[in-house]
């Protein structure tokens, strides 16, 4: 350290420029010149203050930005997301008689047409990232379930027959373009002889699901780039005794799916089979084929009973990228909402967990090929999730919950009455500087009767804008949380076709 702290203070900063931020941090502990000089050179404070932030530099976009400017901005970012207030809904009135949106990615949403076969892409903009507001009409099959990745340029749709014996299409496009994508395998088109439920997308995977008349639940992987199926897991449900699951994201990552099943059989010769007479805990799986472990991370005594739940993984990726600075795709939330035979109609509860607590697990514990690894709840849950009591909403707001990154917006069932919504971040940088600086609301984990979770959060509470905190009765109201903010819009709950769109975009 004598020799490297004899050098001139240009040398110094050259190296310490082409180090990660936690190599920097860990210079900046070693001896009073380095902190002073990691303290005062704008580069190495804009490293650090990204790090804080939890966020990465843009590659592409305003990235000419003078990096004083890049760093006044991502202050200025941050200290708005603690600050959020609404723009004039006159802002986005090409939304108007548009329905819900059918997907959210990155800082996009997709809004289909009830009257032609478009669907309206949402840029929410950004000026502090630098991102303009754009929309663009898409044509072609729009049925949902929608898919979209920015970051590839990756539209995907399918056409599904109203009869369950005709083939469903499944094609994969350029956004761009409107043409088949020109990294799909066949064109771009894929067929299928039996209807599937649901498609999710994650690098070169896309995931189809399908519900089988004799009550089973296939999950497919398929690499669009190459046609080669990569995995297929069976999961079954007993219908008679309400078990189903409603699900809106599978991919962890590209290693790794969330599965929902509690007993596992494995036959060496064929595919993995998920069998359950409750849904206890969360099953991850390897999307290798050739990768036969399996994780059960099991959940408190009382969610045994669990009959329904419905579960939100944003995207891995799409539009990430764009901007003088981003989220790091790597920093992602699982939300849980299960519902339980024993208060189908009472308290509901939501379980929120950083996708790093599997992930980590997982690392540490690598486990053999073929034997289920059982992780009990007292060994992965209490530090590494927040569950809490929220009650689900009412007729009069879309019962949509909102995931971005390790945010969520909360939308609770008194949200219209009481004008206002809450976004909660999960960052553990973000919350460390919160607590550090006492200038934003810290909740310290959660407890449901005798189960006491410690995962932190910040509160941040978001204002209604008037006209939706005071509508007439009919209208229907829906939030989405995306990276440059929150969209509200309001319909007529008779039509679901958009009247109002408001925005905060950061």
């Amino acid at each position: 350290m004598g020799l490297m702290t004899s050098l001139p203070n240009d040398i110094l900063l050259e190296i310490l420029e082409s180090l990660d931020w936690r190599d920097l941090i860990a210079c900046r502990r070693t001896c009073h010149r380095l902190d002073t000089l990691a303290g005062t050179a704008v580069p190495l404070q804009y490293t650090i203050e990204l790090a804080a932030c939890g966020m990465l530099d843009g590659e592409r976009g305003l990235h000419t930005l003078p990096i004083r400017e890049r760093l006044d901005r991502l202050k200025l970012h941050q200290d708005a997301w603690l600050n959020l207030t609404w723009t004039k809904n006159n802002d986005l009135a090409h939304l108007l008689g548009r329905t819900y949106s059918a997907s959210v990615t990155g800082l996009a949403l997709a809004f289909p047409s009830r009257l032609d076969s478009t669907l309206l892409l949402q840029t929410v903009p950004s000026f502090l990232r630098g991102i303009d507001e754009d929309h663009k009409i898409l044509n072609g099959p729009t049925g949902i379930p929608v898919q979209l990745d920015l970051s590839q340029d990756l539209w995907i749709s399918m056409d599904i027959p109203p009869d369950d014996t005709s083939d469903i299409t499944c094609y994969l496009k350029s956004i761009s373009t409107g043409d088949a994508h020109s990294s799909a395998h066949n064109e771009g088109c894929m067929r299928f002889s039996r209807r599937w439920a649901g498609v999710d997308c994650c690098g070169n995977y896309i995931l189809l699901s399908r519900h089988g008349v004799d009550f089973t639940s296939t999950v497919l992987v398929h690499n669009w780039k190459t046609g080669i199926v990569e995995s297929e897991k069976r999961e079954y449900w007993s219908i008679g005794t309400e078990e189903y699951l409603s699900r809106n994201g599978w991919f962890l990552d590209e290693s790794y799916i969330l599965l929902d099943m509690d007993r596992l059989t494995s036959d060496a010769t064929g595919p993995r089979t998920f069998q359950s007479s409750s849904a206890g805990c969360l099953v991850v799986v390897p999307i290798s084929p050739s990768d036969t472990r399996s994780y059960r991370f099991f959940l408190p005594d009382f969610f045994q009973d669990i009959y329904w739940a419905h579960r939100i993984i944003p995207r891995c990726t799409g539009g990430f990228v764009q901007g003088c600075f981003y989220d790091d795709p790597a920093d992602r939330l699982l939300s849980l909402r299960p519902s339980l035979r024993t208060s189908s109609s009472g308290p509901q509860f939501v379980i929120d967990i950083p996708v790093r607590t599997f992930t980590a697990y997982i690392q540490a514990h690598p486990g053999d090929a073929g034997a289920p690894v059982v992780v009990p709840w007292e060994e992965w849950g209490p530090r590494g999730t927040r569950i809490t009591l929220e009650t689900a909403t009412g007729p009069a707001f879309s019962p949509r919950t909102s995931v971005h990154g390790m945010r969520r917006l909360s939308v609770r069932a008194d949200s219209r009455s009481s004008g206002t919504v809450t976004v909660l971040d999960y960052h553990p940088r973000r919350v460390a500087r919160a607590l550090a600086r006492g200038d934003a609301k810290v909740t310290h984990g959660g407890t449901v009767g005798n189960v006491v979770t410690l995962l932190p959060c910040i509160e941040t509470t978001v204002p209604l804008p008037e006209g939706p905190a005071h509508s007439l009765a009919g209208h229907m109201l829906g939030v989405w949380l995306c990276e440059n903010g929150v969209l509200l819009v309001e319909s007529l709950l008779r039509d679901k076709t958009i009247t109002n769109a408001w925005a905060y975009s950061i």
